[in-house]
C-alpha cells in the first residue's frame, strides 16, 4: 500500500496527463483590471447590501384597522362565553384579539378567536413555543388529534372538572390558508423576503363536549375562513 502511494504521489492533485505547472503564466499581466475605486466602492456596495435589505424587510409592517369586531353570521347571535368550560387561545404579542361566543336556535354554542399580526418577528409570531390553542403549563392539555374539520386541525383538549372541548385551527399567512405549521413558517419567510402580505391571522373554533357538528354548521353560516381573516387584517 505504501508502494502504490508514492508511486501515485506526484499525480495526487491532478491526472498524470494533465499539463504540468507552469509559474511563468502567472507572471503574465491580467487581460481585464479594474481600477482601486471603482472595485473599493463595488466591494463597499455588497457589504453594505445585506444589512440595508434585512432592516427594509424588518420594517415592512400591515397596515391593521384601529378597530375590529367579530362577525355577524347570519343563523347565530352572540351570547356570554362559557364560565363552566372557560378557555381562550393565547397570543400575547397579537395586534388584534377577538374572542366570543355564538348560538343558534337549537341552542349550539361555538367559540370563536381571531387573532391578527400586522408583521411577525422574534417574539411576536404566530407559530411560537407555548402560544396558540394550548398556553405553557395551561390547565387543558391535549388528548387527541381528531380528523381535520374543512381543511382544519381539530384536537380534543380536556381540563380538571373534567371537562372537554374541541378546537379547530386556520392559519391565514400570505396568500395561503393552512393548518400545517410548517407552512405558516415557510409562507412567513416567503412574504419577508419577496413581498407580499404581511399580515398573518389565526381563527379557532371551539365547542364544548365531543360533538363537532356545531363548528361544521357555523363555518357554512361564516363562509370561506381566508374571507374571515382577511376582512379582519382590514383587506375586505
Amino acid at each position: 500500500m505504501a508502494g502504490v502511494l508514492a508511486i501515485g504521489w506526484r499525480w495526487f492533485d491532478r491526472a498524470p496527463d494533465d499539463p504540468a505547472f507552469d509559474p511563468a503564466r502567472l507572471q503574465a499581466m491580467p487581460r481585464h483590471r479594474t481600477d482601486l475605486l471603482v472595485a473599493t466602492a463595488l466591494v463597499l456596495a455588497t457589504v453594505a447590501l445585506f444589512p440595508a435589505w434585512s432592516a427594509a424587510v424588518a420594517g415592512r409592517v400591515q397596515p391593521l384597522p384601529a378597530h375590529i369586531d367579530l362577525p355577524e353570521i347570519r343563523g347565530w347571535h352572540r351570547v356570554p362565553v362559557s364560565t363552566a368550560a372557560p378557555w381562550m387561545p393565547y397570543y400575547p404579542g397579537a395586534d388584534h384579539y377577538l374572542f366570543g361566543r355564538y348560538a343558534d336556535a337549537s341552542g349550539a354554542t361555538v367559540d370563536i378567536g381571531i387573532v391578527v399580526f400586522g408583521s411577525q418577528r422574534e417574539g411576536k409570531e404566530l407559530i411560537a413555543y407555548g402560544t396558540g390553542v394550548l398556553r405553557q403549563e395551561d390547565r387543558w392539555v391535549r388528548v387527541a388529534d381528531l380528523p381535520d374539520i374543512a381543511r382544519g386541525s381539530a384536537m380534543r383538549i380536556t381540563a380538571p372538572g373534567p371537562v372537554e372541548r374541541i378546537v379547530a385551527t386556520w392559519y391565514r399567512v400570505g396568500d395561503v390558508t393552512t393548518q400545517d405549521e410548517t407552512l405558516v413558517k415557510i409562507e412567513t419567510m416567503k412574504a419577508r423576503l419577496l413581498g407580499g402580505p404581511q399580515r398573518a391571522v389565526a381563527i379557532h373554533l371551539s365547542v364544548e363536549g365531543a360533538d363537532p357538528r356545531p363548528i361544521t354548521r357555523l363555518l357554512a353560516a361564516l363562509g370561506p375562513i381566508d374571507a374571515v381573516a382577511d376582512t379582519a387584517a382590514g383587506m375586505r
